[in-house]
């Protein structure tokens, strides 16, 4: 029942004009009430119900009960069709008491109405009738472009399914011819050969002590092989499972051994020499670097030759740490030289911005041109490599310091706050991710992390362990890491190689390689402070905090909070320091949460492919995050920066410049002895 349909009116009108009694064709009077015209209406329509009629069913007449019932029932309906009726009654009444001459006028004059009404009513219903095919018409031909639309799409998917494996089989093709080169290429260049047992190249002639006796290298490989036989044979025979967990046992000690003769001789190997010498395994971390990016081991020819020309002839000498992004030399003077593939050359523009927020621990960079490269078998040119000249940073990496007996609590005490001071300075110069409405601090450019935060969130949706539910923190705060939080100036890469230090106090001296280094989130490299408190176990699988890194955390962050506070414009303590935990999370979700696979970032870590990676992840998400301010702290801090404002004067650019001189002065002159202790990025 459709009391509220609007073409209600409309059908009253027509059959007023139609002169169809409709409470004749209900049977009642004009004076039923709604409840008696429902009532009536139910009698009458009985036997024509489509259930009742069955065959002899007449839609004609249903609708027309169904309309009148309706009419009838609603109240502006019902009296548009009373007054209709009504004045048609009062029009026949006027035309019987007319005379027969103006009778037929008004006949004649209402049967031409009544055609042009029935016309205009023709019209009408044909406009409906066409509107309605055009309407059906556009939905056909919607549907029909949609389905071309598909169409087209998963035509153009199968082709960019059918490209990328393609490109995967032209890959791996690709790979087996580089490592076929490679190896090609290691035989015609001479190396020394070694048993395939292990990641380094051990002497089979290297004498290994084993408890009570000795050893050569060679011996405890045979034992190995034939203690591996051993157990496969026990498995052929079935024998018991006493004498095969025995088998086993003896496996896993001559595998011990042999790991252990292998970190005895790299340890031997990175040692320096007394004359200076550069010891076989140099060169082979060298020439795997060429290899590894599919240069000729021969292009290291016209890398010493640009070192020598820059030297002007005098002897250079390859670092004793190679770098994974480059190969680097040391000069007779304070600086280094680096080649780096076109995939690891550096930013001019990074490499400024960091010298200029950080001063001396940033090492000074120029850009000193290319060297042509030769690819694998060195018969076609493959790029160049990028040469940049830079000075030498003083100390050694922490990495190197760690394995030193001089490593001591004091030295992490310093190095922890000297990091503080680090993290502060990075603060000071922050900037706002948006532009200041006052245009007092510029727009940055987001480097390639920064510029992605969208898409390695989405990315890192792929971690179903306890680290997502850090995942879902992190992206309910992707607004406020993108609008409100302070972006600062980050090192991309904040790695115990990458940090260099005093060996005799633990003072932090620099840190090197900016090569990833961007504006990011305020927090994001705190990864970096995980790092420094622990380091990797023995067996290389887990890493470890040291027994004072609770102690270590409460210096850094009492330190870090007292020379944050002097940066009025962006701290307020409960803000700031919620910022600074979500872009913690955030930093050890990316550079510990997203593999790196020679440069490819594609793929989250897994535990079969990446044990350390996703131990370190669950570890550093968990380990306790930086506190609250209490009111005594802000009471404090507030106190601190009133003074700062009071009496401090930031330095102008020509004191800037003297203590960038004065710094320079202290370092000595670096030889070859002593540069070739430094770690290259």
């Amino acid at each position: 029942m459709s009391e509220s349909n609007p073409d209600l009116p409309r059908f009253a009108a027509e059959y007023a004009e139609k002169e169809i009694d409709l409470f004749d064709l209900l049977g009642v009077d004009a004076l039923a009430s709604k409840k008696d015209i429902h009532r009536t209406w139910r009698k009458r329509t009985l036997k024509l119900h489509p259930d009742q009629a069955k065959d002899n069913f007449d839609a004609e007449k249903w609708e027309l009960f169904e309309r009148a019932r309706d009419v009838l029932s609603d109240a502006n309906a019902r009296a548009i069709y009373e007054s209709s009726m009504k004045a048609k009654l009062l029009r026949k009444q006027e035309r019987d008491a007319m005379d027969q001459e103006r009778k037929k006028f008004a006949d004649e004059l209402e049967a031409a109405e009544n055609a042009h009404r029935m016309k205009q009513q023709a019209q009408d219903q044909q406009d409906r009738e066409t509107l309605q095919k055009e309407r059906e018409r556009l939905a056909e031909a919607q549907r029909m472009r949609d389905e071309e639309r598909k169409r087209q799409a998963e035509a153009e998917q199968t082709m960019d399914d059918l490209a990328e494996a393609k490109r995967r089989i032209k890959e791996r093709k690709e790979e087996r011819a580089r490592k076929k080169q490679a190896k090609e290429s290691m035989k015609a260049s001479g190396q020394p050969k070694g048993p395939a047992n292990g990641v380094v190249l051990v002497p089979g002639d290297y004498v290994v002590e084993t408890g009570t006796t000795t050893k050569q290298y060679w011996e405890l490989v045979c034992d190995k092989l034939r203690a591996v036989q051993a157990v496969k044979n026990i498995n052929q025979e079935d024998a018991g499972s006493e004498q095969f967990r025995k088998a086993e046992l003896q496996v896993q000690e001559i595998r011990r051994q042999i790991a252990e003769a292998e970190t005895k001789y790299r340890q031997e190997a990175t040692a320096p020499r007394a004359d200076g010498s550069i010891h076989a395994s140099i060169n082979l971390q060298i020439d795997d670097f060429f290899v590894r990016n599919e240069f000729d081991p021969q292009t290291r020819i016209a890398c010493d030759s640009f070192a020598a020309s820059v030297s002007c002839g005098r002897k250079c000498i390859p670092a004793q740490h190679q770098g994974y992004c480059s190969y680097t030399v040391f000069l007779p003077t304070r600086h280094i030289l680096q080649f780096r593939p076109v995939q690891f050359k550096l930013d001019m523009q990074v490499c400024c911005e960091a010298r200029k927020i950080y001063g001396a621990l940033v090492p000074t960079t120029s850009y000193m041109g290319t060297v042509n490269a030769q690819a694998l078998g060195g018969s076609t040119i493959r790029g160049a490599l990028h040469v940049y000249l830079q000075d030498v940073i003083p100390g050694i990496s922490l990495e190197a310091l760690r394995h030193m007996p001089c490593f001591s609590p004091k030295h992490r005490r310093n190095l922890i706050e000297d990091l503080a001071d680090i993290f502060a300075t990075g603060f000071h110069h922050g900037k706002p991710p948006k532009p200041a409405t006052n245009g007092s601090q510029s727009v940055f450019s987001r480097g390639m992390v920064g510029s992605s935060l969208a898409e390695r969130l989405s990315l890192l949706q792929a971690l179903h362990g306890p680290e997502s539910k850090y995942v879902e923190q992190v992206q309910q705060q992707a607004e406020v890491i993108e609008s409100k939080m302070p972006w600062c100036f980050t090192h991309g890469d904040l790695v115990p190689a990458n940090i260099m230090v005093n060996p005799d106090t633990g003072h932090l001296t620099g840190l090197i390689d900016w090569a990833e280094g961007e504006w990011l989130p305020l927090g994001t490299s705190l990864y970096g402070l995980e790092e420094v408190l622990g380091q990797v176990s023995a067996d290389g699988k887990t890493f470890e905090y040291y027994e004072d890194h609770l102690c270590l955390r409460a210096r850094f962050w009492n330190r870090f909070a007292v020379l944050a506070a002097s940066s009025p414009p962006i701290f307020q303590p409960r803000s700031f320091m919620e910022h600074v935990r979500t872009g913690r999370t955030l930093g050890i979700l990316l550079w510990r949460g997203i593999a790196f696979d020679d440069g490819k970032i594609d793929r989250v870590v897994s535990e079969d492919r990446d044990e350390l990676e996703i131990f370190k992840l669950r570890l550093f998400l968990e380990a306790p995050t930086p506190p609250e301010f209490n009111w005594r702290h802000r009471a404090w801090l507030s106190c601190i920066w009133v003074l700062r404002f009071v009496f401090y004067r930031p330095p102008s650019a020509k004191s800037l410049a003297v203590e960038d001189k004065v710094a320079k002065d202290k370092i000595t002159e670096v030889d070859i002895e002593y540069g070739g202790k430094c770690v290259a990025d």
